[in-house]
């Protein structure tokens, strides 16, 4: 019998809206009338978790397991003591990485380029690392921090404006997305949103 894996309440409400089909964050977060920060921010750790897939911006997918709901208090416990058995090897081999590897996650990531194909660039020059150690990589160096800091720079106040006015006039997301581009502005739709829903 397949082990069963603790998680919290909300996790599997948001599982379960990832199995019906709902992929985008937006959409997950109407569903269940919560904030899109909200949804967001649990999405970034079930992802961490491995209860999640991130398959581009703000698009997700379930993993495949036998998620069972439990108290936070419970949840925690179990993911300490996992991630005992995962070793504190694992964590301390984090910090004692190859400089190089780091750099080169840091310029993907940054880059915004998705963990798996990440990984998968890694095991195309011979570094064979899980998804956890990425995910370890990304978080123990900062990464995810200068990756937000790097994008909120980037959204200058006209950038702002023109958004918003392009959305009340009822121009669509993806359509706001390509007219930014061609003024030589690249947003992703994850900023987008976040835009649109300040």
């Amino acid at each position: 019998m397949e082990k069963q894996i603790k998680i919290r309440e909300i996790e599997m409400d948001i599982l379960n809206v990832l199995r019906s089909g709902v992929e985008i964050t937006l959409d997950i977060a109407v569903q269940l009338d919560r904030t899109y920060s909200a949804v967001h921010s649990v999405l970034n750790r079930m992802v961490m978790y491995d209860i999640a897939q991130r398959k581009g911006n703000g698009i997700y997918s379930p993993v495949n397991g036998n998620f069972v709901v439990a108290s936070d208090v419970e949840v925690v416990a179990y993911r300490r003591k996992r991630q005992d058995r995962l070793s504190s090897k694992a964590s301390s081999d984090v910090l004692n990485i190859d400089p190089e590897i780091v750099d080169f996650v840091r310029k993907q990531y940054c880059n915004n380029v998705d963990r798996s194909v990440i990984q998968s660039r890694l095991k195309d020059n011979g570094v064979h690392i899980n998804k956890y150690m990425v995910n370890q990589i990304i978080y123990t160096y900062g990464m995810d921090q200068e990756l937000s800091k790097q994008n909120r720079e980037k959204i200058t106040s006209d950038v702002v404006e023109y958004v918003r006015l392009q959305y009340f006039s009822n121009v669509e997301g993806s359509l706001i997305q390509n007219r930014l581009k061609e003024k030589g502005v690249e947003l992703s739709k994850f900023n987008l949103n976040q835009i649109i829903h300040a």
